[in-house]
């Protein structure tokens, strides 16, 4: 892999809470390297969002970074002023909001809003060019009849082309990362398609990295290089895509493949984890995972002793005190499953 275009170090984000700071990102590092894709995946509530809006520098007044590291570009910026970071969101650093409709102003045509984020960058930009950059992009990112649909305002749009003006106004300066958060929510699985073929060959024409936020394992088994599992705040496993899916080492993995149905074999039912995430203010002592998880059942480790991510394989790490076992006991799947 090539050197990180981002770099982050033992992440700690805190909120505020009526009882005190609430940890709900727990010593997260992770890399990204320059044109990888890489996929976090996890329960809502897990720290993925959390974790990014970090990286941008959006956290909500009631949050903070209270440890660890981020450097991008060899740079460090979780200490940047707040200069630096309007000069990084949307040139070098964008990111794709979950719900576009809440992402658009509703009153501001689609092409003003896209110009806007061209002239934060370049105000000096003349607006016949400004005009044409617009409608390029649009046009790049499979937007029909460009010119019109540039004058048109948010509410005239589908879910799916809407995704795809937010997709135009986040390369409109061409960034190095492009960070997407739940980029197909609400979009039928046809739509789905289109929105990440959009990204993708966005990614592949500005030799731009991309992180994938999604509780979607088939959508990152496609699209990323490598994955991080996050559950708890914290990143249980993170590998390779095909070595994750063909050998998973922590049964949080394990339990999210299980879940997902396939089409070689017969289902009364789908499976699911029991119970439900811990209360990030509340966690239980040792392995957060242990009161849901059948490998840790009755073994004192589990419930004492928090485990660390260490090494199981090449470029391969899991936080479990039985991830040999939890491995082992694994049948190999196929990540385009």
């Amino acid at each position: 892999m090539s050197a990180s275009l981002l770099s982050v170090r033992d992440l700690v984000v805190e909120f505020d809470g009526p009882h005190g700071p609430v940890r709900v990102v727990d010593e997260v590092s992770f890399d990204v390297g320059a044109r990888e894709v890489l996929g976090i995946v996890g329960e809502s509530g897990s720290g993925k969002s959390v974790s990014l809006l970090a990286v941008m520098g959006l956290l909500p007044a009631s949050a903070r970074v209270a440890a660890g590291e981020i450097r991008f570009d060899g740079q460090r910026i979780d200490d940047a002023p707040e200069a630096r970071m309007r000069a990084l969101r949307g040139g070098a650093i964008s990111m794709i909001f979950q719900d576009p409709m809440t992402s658009l102003n509703p009153v501001l045509r689609i092409g003003t809003q896209i110009g806007e984020a061209i002239r934060l960058h370049a105000p000096q930009t003349p607006k016949a060019e400004l005009r044409e950059r617009v409608e390029a992009l649009l046009a790049s990112v499979g937007v029909p009849d460009p010119a019109t649909r540039a004058r048109q305002f948010p509410h005239e749009f589908s879910g799916g082309m809407r995704q795809r003006a937010m997709i135009a106004m986040a390369i409109a300066n061409g960034p190095k990362l492009l960070i997407a958060d739940e980029p197909t929510t609400a979009l039928d699985v046809t739509i789905q398609a289109q929105v990440m073929d959009v990204l993708e060959g966005v990614c592949q024409d500005n030799h731009a990295s991309m992180i994938l936020v999604t509780h979607d394992l088939g959508l990152v088994a496609e699209t990323a290089d490598r994955i991080a599992v996050m559950y708890s705040g914290r990143i249980a496993e993170t590998a390779p895509t095909d070595a994750l899916f063909a050998r998973p080492s922590h049964p949080y993995t394990r339990g999210l493949l299980d879940s997902l149905p396939t089409l070689d074999a017969e289902h009364d039912e789908l499976r699911s984890i029991p119970g439900q995430p811990p209360d990030m203010a509340a966690r239980p002592p040792g392995c957060a995972f242990h009161p849901r998880c059948t490998l840790g059942q009755g073994r004192p480790a589990c419930s004492s002793e928090r485990p660390d991510l260490r090494t199981v394989g090449i470029r391969h790490a899991a936080a479990c005190h039985y991830a040999e076992e939890a491995a082992g006991d694994a049948p190999p799947r196929e990540a385009a499953q």
